[in-house]
C-alpha cells in the first residue's frame, strides 16, 4: 500500500496502472473490507484534512 501512495517502480505498482478504473475501485473497497476486520494496519493518527485513517507504511 505504502508503494502505491508514493508511486514507487516495484512489480504489484506497474501491475496496479494496467488496471481498470473499477478493477482499482473494488481493490479499494476490498482494502477497506480489510481495514474493517483488522487485516491491514491503521496508522494510530489520522490527519484533520483527510478525516480518514491512513495505512501505516512501515
Amino acid at each position: 500500500m505504502c508503494d502505491l501512495a508514493n508511486r514507487a517502480d516495484t512489480p504489484i505498482c506497474r501491475t496496479y496502472a494496467t488496471w481498470s478504473p473499477n478493477i482499482k475501485l473494488g481493490f479499494w473497497y476490498q482494502l477497506g473490507q480489510w481495514m474493517e476486520d483488522g487485516t491491514v494496519a491503521l496508522s494510530p493518527t489520522a490527519t484533520s484534512s483527510l478525516q480518514m485513517p491512513l495505512l501505516y507504511c512501515k
